[in-house]
């Protein structure tokens, strides 16, 4: 069966790539990818995997429980570490500093705290990166299928759906409100080619006329 057959390139894929004369660990979110990751490296090991993760203050980002419960299963030598407002105002500089080049992914900063927890006792890590990309666990991929199946609507029911959901959207009180906005602006953004539709959903600046102020030359102090 095909599930069989990827679990065993899966484990492969893993096993291989533990394969090293220095200490090997993983990042470990508590998701799915990660999970499965760290599954496959208790698998393989012969001795508990060292697993790395980092949590914030905030209980709606902080995924730690998850990661503990994942740890606590497979029964790993795991650490974390809290990640506070100060601990980012002081490391933005020197992230900014070493990008080389913009970087709208904000995941750059628990992707460093991670990172320099994990070196203090490994220098190679594993993570569960790839696995949203590999089987379209992102939304916009949903957002995708919707926006494919709109194409089969005529034109003006199409043009009225947009401002309907942002209406809906802007509703106090209104259960939803941020799946409705995230629905107008797939509805918003479904005549577009799938490539521009891509764009659009990557973007942070989506007008036009700002993308032009951006991109035109300017002289810095």
């Amino acid at each position: 069966p095909l599930e069989d057959r990827f679990l065993a390139r899966f484990e492969e894929a893993v096993r291989l790539r533990m394969v090293a004369d220095v200490p090997v660990g993983a990042f470990l979110s508590g998701g799915i990818d990660s999970g499965l990751v760290v599954a496959a490296m208790a698998r393989a090991g012969t001795g508990p995997v060292r697993t790395y993760s980092i949590g914030f203050d905030a209980p709606e980002w902080d995924e730690r429980p998850h990661a503990l419960r994942v740890a606590r299963h497979f029964k790993t030598d795991h650490r974390e570490l809290v990640v506070r407002p100060a601990d980012v105002e002081e490391t933005l500089q020197l992230l900014v500093r070493h990008s080389d080049e913009g970087f709208a992914d904000s995941s750059m900063l628990p992707a460093y705290f991670v990172s320099r927890l994990a070196r203090e006792e490994v220098k190679v890590a594993l993570s569960g990166d790839g696995g949203d990309e590999l089987f379209a666990g992102y939304t916009h991929y949903l957002g995708e299928r919707l926006a494919r199946q709109l194409e089969r609507l005529p034109v003006p029911p199409r043009k009225m759906l947009p401002p309907v959901a942002s209406a809906l959207a802007r509703v106090p009180g209104l259960p939803g409100r941020r799946t409705l906005r995230r629905a107008a602006r797939v509805l918003r953004d479904s005549g577009a080619p799938m490539t521009q539709r891509f764009l659009l959903k990557r973007s942070l600046v989506r007008e036009p006329e700002r993308l032009k102020r951006l991109a035109r030359p300017r002289r810095w102090p």
